[in-house]
C-alpha cells in the first residue's frame, strides 16, 4: 500500500492466500488494518524485559474483531448467490452480520436466544419467527429453510 492508496480491507490485502478469485467482488468496509498498541505496564515484570502488545481491534468498523471472519463470510454468501445471511448471537456477531449484511445489499436473520439480555431495535426489510426459519440440529448448529435463501455466518 502506496502513501497515496486507500486501505480497502483484509480481503484486497491478503487476495492471494484466501479462497477468492480475482473476480470476487469483496464486501468490506475497510476492516482490519488496526494498530498495535504497547502495553507498558504489562510489560515491567521484575528481572525480565517483555515488549508485550495489542491489537487495537476497536478500530474496525463495528468495534469488534469479528469483522474480521465477516468480510469473507458475507463475501462468499453474495459470491453464491445468497439473499440473506443468519447468526445466533447476542453481541458482537448479531452487530458485525448486520453491518456487512447492509453493505452487501442483503437480509440479515439474528436469532436471539430466549432469555438474552440484549436489546435489539430492528429495522428494515421485517422480521419472520425464528421458528419457522431455522431449527436446531443434533449438532447444535443452524439449518436454514430454503425458501429465505440464507446461509449461516456464525463466525468464531
Amino acid at each position: 500500500m502506496t502513501a497515496t492508496s486507500r486501505y480497502t480491507g483484509l480481503i484486497e490485502r491478503y487476495r492471494d492466500r484466501l479462497p477468492v478469485s480475482g473476480t470476487t467482488h469483496v464486501i468490506s468496509p475497510g476492516e482490519g488494518n488496526a494498530p498495535l498498541a504497547r502495553l507498558e505496564n504489562i510489560s515491567r515484570v521484575p528481572g525480565r524485559e517483555v515488549d508485550l502488545y495489542i491489537k487495537y481491534e476497536g478500530l474496525n468498523p463495528t468495534g469488534s474483531f469479528k469483522d474480521r471472519g465477516m468480510t469473507l463470510a458475507v463475501t462468499h454468501a453474495v459470491e453464491e448467490g445468497n439473499r440473506a445471511i443468519i447468526c445466533a448471537s447476542t453481541g458482537n456477531t448479531s452487530a458485525t452480520a448486520v453491518v456487512y449484511a447492509a453493505r452487501a445489499g442483503i437480509t440479515a436473520f439474528v436469532v436471539i436466544p430466549e432469555g438474552s439480555s440484549i436489546v435489539c431495535t430492528l429495522t428494515g426489510r421485517g422480521v419472520k419467527d425464528p421458528d419457522t426459519a431455522i431449527r436446531p440440529c443434533d449438532e447444535g448448529m443452524l439449518t436454514v429453510d430454503a425458501e429465505l435463501g440464507a446461509v449461516k455466518a456464525t463466525i468464531l
